[in-house]
């Protein structure tokens, strides 16, 4: 897992924005863990298997809402970039981890 830039505040939103890149092996151990936890059976070993091998980058966008009762300054300190306006989901037309996970839940 890697950060990617820019770490982006939206002021107006009030919150700092992190994306991460997961690569396959967090892929893999996300995926595992995910069926160990809502599997109705007792699973001793899972094997996640790509059966679409494609070049595909999975991001997680991460928010930290700031606190009203600290000082903003250092709340934002690890921002790059500071945006105020509306904030507009990117990419929304792609399939994000968690709407993934909510498919995973219904197959499971």
């Amino acid at each position: 897992m890697r950060l990617v830039y820019p770490v982006i505040y939206y002021e107006d939103e009030g919150f700092i924005e992190y994306k991460y890149e997961l690569v396959d092996e967090d892929i893999h151990t996300i995926l595992e863990d995910y069926v160990h936890m809502n599997s109705e059976y007792d699973i001793d070993e899972t094997e996640a298997d790509n059966l679409r091998p494609l070049n595909t980058w999975f991001h997680v966008n991460c928010r930290k809402y700031i606190d009203p009762e600290l000082p903003l300054e250092e709340q934002i300190s690890e921002a790059d970039e500071i945006r105020s306006g509306e904030y507009e989901e990117r990419n929304r037309q792609n399939h994000d981890l968690s709407d993934f996970l909510h498919l995973m839940n219904k197959k499971i």
